[in-house]
């Protein structure tokens, strides 16, 4: 229930799409499909979760994941906007 509240409040970040999969087995069928190399997969498919710049995607595996990691995951978007807009600042909090 909690967990519906934070995608739902999530999902009205402009430019962050969400994915949500129920298992390690449905997040390989999914980074197959989009096209990805068996290494990418193999690195991946079994994680918590991932986020993809180039698109604003944010992938969760259920079976892996728990309340923390779409905390963990949002961290990313927002640090490629500090990045991107403010390099000094980053170079900071990146050391």
């Amino acid at each position: 229930k909690i967990l519906g509240h934070v995608l739902r409040f999530f999902s009205n970040i402009k430019g962050l799409n969400i994915r949500v999969v129920k298992t390690d087995s449905a997040m390989k069928k999914q980074l197959e499909s989009e096209g990805y190399s068996p290494e990418i997969i193999n690195s991946i498919a079994s994680n918590r979760a991932f986020y993809r710049a180039k698109d604003g995607t944010m992938v969760l595996n259920l079976q892996k994941m728990n309340l923390n990691t779409p905390f963990h995951e949002i961290t990313h978007p927002l640090v490629d906007f500090i990045k991107r807009e403010n390099p000094e600042l980053y170079t900071r909090i990146s050391i």
